[in-house]
């Protein structure tokens, strides 16, 4: 629902950040602002198992 366009901006990757720091940045901040800024109460999500 949102990307982290300042992170984007800051060259935030995998690479200069390491794996997990980028995942919590461009994935987990980037759906909280989301959330927030549309107002949601709650989120649904799931992953696919192939």
């Amino acid at each position: 629902i949102a990307t982290n366009q300042q992170a984007v901006a800051d060259g935030v990757s995998p690479f200069s950040h390491g794996t997990h720091e980028y995942t919590r940045i461009m994935k987990t901040v980037a759906l909280r602002e989301g959330l927030d800024h549309y107002g949601f109460d709650a989120a649904i999500g799931g992953a696919r198992r192939d």
